[in-house]
């Protein structure tokens, strides 16, 4: 998710005449989104109903290929928008976006010793939750209006005004020359 974090960092830099190409970028976080949300319900579908036990060491064992093969395709369309989220805000936000973390969570993982799939898949759910807050606070800091939001942990800058008798002494005086004396 670092790609994404920059990618919102650079636009908030933009100047205030770009809204359209905010709002572009705002509806490809709800995007991410409900792709977030769909793994989710298959996640939530697996421990509604969750079979037989799988092998001690793979995930998707638990799961079952159908819906394994059902959250790869989430993941990938998740995987595309990403992308063009990334180089629609800027060549630096981009740049890595390839090498980021999946933004769904996958069954393409090995279970811990003493983990069972039930708890996996309440990890995986609670992951889900989160990745869907962040990017909530992501659309939130795309789509304000004035000063950027600062990203969670960040202090915003607390702007000082000028009075009038300040902003007369802020300008610049002209620099006194002195004359060169002749060397005797």
């Amino acid at each position: 998710m670092y790609s994404l974090e920059r990618a919102v960092e650079q636009v908030s830099r933009w100047p205030s005449g770009r809204d359209k190409e905010r709002a572009r970028l705002a509806g490809w976080v709800d995007e991410l989104i409900g792709h977030c949300q769909k793994a989710k319900k298959l996640w939530e579908g697996y421990l509604a109903s969750p079979g037989p036990a799988g092998d001690s060491f793979a995930l998707m064992s638990w799961i079952g290929s159908e819906r394994t093969r059902q959250l790869h395709e989430i993941n990938l369309a998740a995987r595309e928008v990403l992308l063009q989220f990334t180089a629609a805000a800027g060549p630096a936000a981009g740049r890595f976006a390839g090498l980021d973390q999946d933004v769904i969570e996958m069954a393409y993982r090995q279970i811990q010793p003493g983990e069972t799939g039930t708890e996996a898949a309440t990890k995986a759910i609670a992951r889900l939750n989160d990745q869907i807050a962040y990017l909530g606070s992501l659309r939130q800091r795309l789509t304000a209006k004035g000063k950027p939001v600062p990203a969670a942990g960040q202090k915003q800058p607390v702007a000082k005004k000028a009075t009038g008798k300040k902003m007369a002494a802020a300008k610049p005086k002209k620099p006194v020359r002195k004359s060169a004396k002749k060397p005797k």
